[in-house]
């Protein structure tokens, strides 16, 4: 059942799934309550993740590196470059334009990059 959508509104919001019991996470599928497109994104390597809620962008940094944020329009083009600190959550609230936006967070030693909407 692979990238199927399933409209649980039709049958009483009712639908039944089985996991296989264990530790790992088995990242299965998005519960998305609205009809809206989903705007919030998150991508984690090792210490450091990067995700966005409403109109800011959220780096949590916890390696020691300082890193940079860039953000980049549809088009490929960096419109902003915001640093954060090493061993820090940083909030970066931005005044772009609503759109389709590409957010790529850098140390040193490790790339995040994740595509968000902003409304």
């Amino acid at each position: 059942m692979i990238n199927k959508s399933i409209d649980v509104s039709q049958n009483g919001s009712a639908y039944t799934f089985i996991t296989n019991s264990g530790i790992s996470l088995e990242k299965r599928f998005k519960i998305v309550t609205s009809p809206e497109v989903v705007t919030k994104s998150q991508k984690t390597v090792s210490d450091l993740s990067v995700y966005s809620s409403d109109r800011i962008i959220y780096v949590n940094n916890s390696t020691v590196q300082n890193g940079d944020l860039l953000l980049y329009d549809a088009m490929g083009r960096v419109v902003e470059k915001v640093p954060f600190k090493a061993n820090k959550e940083t909030a970066i609230s931005t005044k772009l334009q609503s759109g389709f936006y590409v957010a790529k967070a850098c140390t040193s030693k490790n790339t995040v990059i994740i595509n968000f909407i902003l409304k």
